[in-house]
Formats: structure tokens, C-alpha cells, sequence
């Protein structure tokens, strides 16, 4: 998140990966997702404006499968690029 000064840290937020092997980096992403939208769901924090996915067509596709199951219409139309 931004502001008018730059970097919003507060909003930022990170997470330990658990229970997952090593080098998977797919469950990594869902995990994260799943546990960040978990909170937003519950009203804890802002939904971003943007979320930038690093990774080919196997990370994308676990992102739009969170952002499907928390129902958030702006995420799931996203268009592959």
C-alpha cells in the first residue's frame, strides 16, 4: 500500500511458511494468499489495490483459485499477462 509519502509499512504484511516441503513454491503461494485474505475476509486490514504475482502460469493460477474462494471479483477477472 501508498500513500502520498511513499510505502504504507503498516500495511505490509509477512509471513512464515509451515508445514509445507521446502521448495514447493506453489503451496508457499496459496498458503500465504489464503492466509492473508483469511484476515481481510474477517475485516482485519485493507484489501490491496493491486497484487503482483512473481512467477509463471502455475503461481497465477494459485492466486486466482484464493482469490476465487474469498470471492473477490476484482482479483479473479484478472487477465493472464
Amino acid at each position: 500500500m501508498f500513500d502520498e509519502n511513499g510505502a504504507v509499512k503498516s500495511d505490509y504484511r509477512r509471513f512464515n511458511i509451515k508445514g509445507i516441503t521446502g521448495g514447493d513454491d506453489y503451496a508457499a503461494m496459496e498458503q500465504v494468499l489464503d492466509r492473508r485474505f483469511a484476515r481481510l475476509a474477517k475485516g482485519e486490514g485493507k484489501i490491496p489495490d493491486i497484487l503482483l504475482i512473481d512467477g509463471g502460469k502455475g503461481q497465477l493460477t494459485q492466486a486466482k483459485k484464493i482469490m476465487e474462494k474469498f470471492q473477490l471479483p476484482e482479483y479473479s477477472a484478472a487477465r493472464d499477462r
